[in-house]
């Protein structure tokens, strides 16, 4: 090449690192006018970003965030998945730290990633006391730039991983919802990408590609670090230049793009009729999908935020007037949604409302009867907005606007995050509140009528989606058009609830002044648990805990029990017993509905459940210290004068046949333990399709009157950010009027006990397309503190070494112990996976494996003294804390049942953990506890495998 050609190529270079230097310059200021002045903010010359905030919140940490602007959405199809891969890669191993989940293992210390939609993220928390860290974390961030290990075992190991997690446990579900998705997105612009698309970018893999991929994407211009807490601001920002300023900015490619790929949305104005060849579910269904541009995605200025204001409220009013459609079991549509794929579709940037509705027809005059109905309750939905609505709409707002804006470290530096990748606002919390408040108050009704009134519009960016079978017909659109229009064209009153909103529930009327007692006498134990035997019988247990975060100030979180009393040898009333607490969600209460006291319990803020096992009847509640009487109001209601509703007990039986079949969402990979336990325990009935087509609310009533109308027998601990003082008189009051009279009693046998002996079943579920897997150990161990010490510290070794090896064709196989029988010694250690089909057997033998490795080969003096610093680090703020984990309940429940002592275990447990458990001791228990003598292996397939 000739000298001038050399230098032309190299000006051009030049000039294009300057333009690209200038341009990020430019943006770097017009960011900072959106960004809290207390912010230490800065770039280095390489291009990284860099925040610092001191801030001295409650929750004593220190919040690290490193953001890559590299996300899943990618203009290459085949490389989709890399950037998850590298987070993976990036999370686990990286040149001067080979070892991250060891090194973030300790107390104090928490560390994860996730790849997002157009930028990678790595968290990591230590403790303000662990200042000495920060020095560590710095440099484990750093490192990510240029050293994450990339050999090609762990690229393999992780690739399998990400197989597992695009694996799904609800496959119709997943498949029906990409489906509408991707027609819903294809007249947008937008490209849409599936999990074939995400599977194939995976199992076709470029390493070359992949490698490139890496430097392109992970430089330092498109990189930020974000560190707010209790921090040294001087420090820290002399640490990062120093550490980050020696990496290389890698921009110098003509072809290389700042940021991701964005693929925009464009709104063409034109309406669709859509259809989708569903042949699952015989019903045809119309659905109506109403696209509109999010105007909550990324506010920037004050007209921003009004627009996004007005959003939320449209959202919470039409949801309020949908609610009271809904309110009955015979609605004009099936689902009603302003929230559409929790307003993410297209990486966020559409807002979608949606209603479905089953049509039962072929009947083409009767099918379109049924779609202008659901257009007519469309329009209703959105008119008739009041300015009572309004006021009230406009206060829940605020209450959420309140919480958002968090001055915690995390709502911190989850704010300079979004700031760097979107060029989000992100001023002071307080700040932004206070204009918020300001717009929020100079709306008007006759605003926001009009608003509801245009974005119920369906003349334009709607389609009109059927789900039908191969034979059915539908309309063509000038029919659904000619429907609109006739819709339009007439007045409809708004719609209203019937009824009033319940204001308070009655209170069943008995004279409980027989139970006053001297308040002296509550004095708590060496524990702080204060126990109270009613002159009904009933035993309350009171144990003040502190809230864990703002969302449990003031609350208090109720658990009842009794033994079951329903005797097994009677089948069939055992298992119509065992079916009322979920019966009792269909069916209401006294006068009220199930419409309506769902609708009380959110206005009050309370949540409630029951629950029945071979064992004992529970139930659960939870409720602001304010509103304790209604919670248990509540709970009486159910048990003093259940509801008989038909229409609810129809509705629970087509419930009850959908979740038969498969076809409802499944909360967790764990729903199939239900089979395991109808395996384990033949005896005890389960219900089938048979079963629920023989089933009457006569039936059902009669187990209801035996069994559930009386608390006999039943202990309720009450934990919670309360005084003893200012609840037990309110509580001993309700409590008091509990009825017990009616409470049947059987003289109970157990005839049912866990299988200590080897298994090994096959089961078959409809709607999965992978095998699940778990493996348990069963064994006899006698219930002492410092048993369950040395089982805690095996469930942890174990659990490391199976997601380790594991990962390796599972995304998120675990392992964890359990009690199966408190009473008779009987433990279980057990391992739970998924895999590809096919390769469940490779995986089982890969888990027996590391189980008799961790047997043979044992724990190190290190692992050991780090694992008690964890759990001994843990271990108080257990006990003193309560919210969504509590672990009083049901360490009081199982002591009580068992007759224990209480106060024991919780005084002994931390002496023990920290002095009396010895490595030898700890091996020599590996020895003992890691036992196959009783393997039980369950493995979980699809039902078409069933030959």
């Amino acid at each position: 090449m000739s000298w001038d050609k050399k230098r032309m190529l190299l000006i051009i270079s030049l000039l294009f690192t300057v333009s690209v230097v200038e341009s990020q310059e430019k943006q770097h200021k017009d960011k900072s006018n959106l960004l809290d002045s207390s912010v230490r903010y800065g770039q280095l010359n390489n291009g990284l970003t860099y925040y610092l905030q001191k801030n001295d919140s409650l929750e004593k940490n220190i919040e690290f965030r490193f953001v890559v602007k590299v996300g899943i959405n990618q203009k290459d199809i085949a490389q989709v998945e890399y950037a998850h891969l590298l987070e993976h890669l990036g999370y686990l191993a990286t040149k001067h730290f080979p070892d991250k989940m060891s090194y973030y293992n300790k107390p104090g210390m928490y560390s994860h990633a996730y790849t997002g939609f157009d930028n990678t993220i790595y968290i990591t928390s230590i403790s303000s006391k662990k200042k000495e860290s920060i020095n560590e974390v710095l440099k484990s961030f750093q490192d990510i730039t240029n050293n994450i290990i990339l050999d090609k075992k762990s690229i393999d190991v992780q690739r399998e991983a990400i197989l597992g997690e695009i694996r799904t446990i609800n496959p119709y579900r997943d498949w029906l919802n990409a489906t509408i998705q991707k027609n819903l997105l294809s007249n947008t612009g937008y490209k849409y990408i599936d999990k074939k698309e995400s599977k194939k970018s995976v199992e076709d893999f470029d390493y070359n590609g992949f490698l490139n991929f890496y430097k392109n994407w992970y430089t330092p211009d498109l990189e930020a670090i974000i560190v707010v807490g209790d921090i040294n601001l001087d420090s820290i920002e002399k640490q990062i230049h120093e550490y980050y300023s020696i990496l290389e900015r890698r921009t110098k490619n003509k072809n290389f793009e700042i940021g991701n790929y964005s693929s925009k949305v464009n709104l063409t104005g034109h309406n669709r009729v859509l259809t989708i060849i569903d042949i699952i579910t015989p019903t045809l269904q119309f659905k109506i999908f109403s696209k509109k541009m999010n105007e909550a995605l990324n506010p920037k200025n004050r007209d921003d935020f009004k627009h996004m204001i007005l959003q939320k409220l449209y959202q919470h009013l039409v949801s309020l007037n949908a609610d009271m459609f809904e309110d009955s079991f015979h609605p004009s549509f099936s689902d009603f949604s302003s929230h559409y794929d929790n307003d993410e579709l297209a990486g966020s940037q559409l807002q979608v409302t949606t209603m479905g509705v089953d049509i039962d027809t072929d009947n083409e005059k009767q099918l379109l009867g049924v779609i202008r109905k659901a257009l007519v309750a469309w329009k209703q939905i959105h008119s008739g907005i009041t300015d009572l609505e309004f006021q009230k709409a406009k206060k829940e707002l605020l209450k959420n606007l309140t919480n958002d804006n968090s001055s915690s470290s995390v709502s911190l530096a989850n704010r300079y995050h979004n700031h760097f990748v979107k060029g989000s606002y992100a001023m002071d919390p307080d700040e932004e509140l206070l204009m918020l408040t300001e717009i929020l108050k100079k709306i008007d009704l006759q605003e926001i009528q009009a608003y509801v009134h245009k974005a119920g519009d369906l003349s334009e960016n709607t389609d009109f989606v059927f789900l039908k079978n191969e034979v059915q017909k539908v309309p063509e659109y000038a029919q659904i058009k000619n429907c609109i229009d006739e819709v339009q064209s007439k007045n409809f009153p708004p719609i209203k609830s019937q009824k009033d909103p319940i204001k308070s529930l009655p209170k069943v009327a008995c004279n409980s002044n027989s139970n006053v007692f001297n308040l002296e006498r509550l004095a708590p134990n060496i524990i702080g648990v204060s126990t109270i035997t009613l002159k009904n019988g009933i035993k309350l247990i009171l144990k003040p805990l502190k809230p864990s975060s703002n969302n449990y100030n003031r609350k208090l979180q109720l658990m009842g029990y009794r033994e079951n009393n329903n005797a097994l040898r009677v089948k069939n009333e055992y298992l119509k017993a065992s079916l009322i607490p979920d019966l009792i969600n269909f069916m209401g209460a006294g006068d009220y509905s199930k419409f309506e006291i769902e609708e009380f319990k959110r206005a009050h803020d309370i949540k409630l459940n029951f629950e029945f096992n071979k064992d004992m009847q529970s139930i659960y509640g939870e409720s602001k210290v304010s509103e304790i009487e209604e919670l248990l109001n509540l709970i009486n209601l159910y048990a003093s004068q259940p509801r008989k509703d038909n229409d609810g007990f129809v509705a629970w039986k087509k419930y009850k046949k959908q979740e038969l079949q498969g076809k409802l969402t499944r909360g967790s990979s764990d729903f199939y333990l239900d089979e395991i336990y109808a395996l384990r325990y033949p005896e005890i009935p389960q219900l089938g399709s048979e079963e629920v087509e023989d089933l009457t609310l006569n039936k059902i009533f009669r187990a209801y009157d035996k069994w559930f109308t009386g608390f006999e027998g039943y202990t309720f601990i009450v934990t919670g950010d309360f005084e003893i003082k200012e609840i037990v008189s309110r509580l001993t009051n309700s409590l008091s009027c509990f009825p017990i009279e009616n409470s049947s009693k059987t003289d109970i046998q157990d005839i049912t006990k866990f299988p200590l002996e080897r298994m090994e079943e096959t089961i078959f579920l409809k709607n999965i397309d992978q095998a699940m897997v778990t493996l348990s150990f069963p064994f006899k161990v006698e219930n002492t503190t410092k048993n369950m010490i040395l089982l805690k510290h095996i469930e942890k070794a174990l659990n490391e070494k199976i997601w380790t090896r594991l990962r390796d064709g599972c995304f998120s196989p675990r392992a964890y112990g359990k009690w199966e029988e408190i009473r008779n010694g009987i433990y279980t250690f057990n391992v739970s996976f998924d895999s590809a089909i096919g390769n469940q057997q490779n995986m089982i033998e890969m888990a027996l494996e590391t189980f008799n490795d961790l047997k043979k080969e044992g724990v190190t003096s290190d692992w050991l003294k780090n694992n008690i610093n964890i759990e001994a680090d843990s271990y108080d703020r257990k006990l003193e804390y309560f919210g969504l984990f509590n672990k009083w309940p049901n360490y009081l429940q199982t002591k009580l049942s068992s007759g224990e002592n209480i106060a024991p275990e919780i005084l002994q447990y931390k002496t023990l953990l920290e002095h009396f458990v010895s490595i030898d001791e700890l091996n020599v228990a590996l020895q003992k506890y890691l036992n196959d003598d009783f393997l039980q292996k369950f493995i979980i397939l699809p039902e078409q495998h069933k030959i």
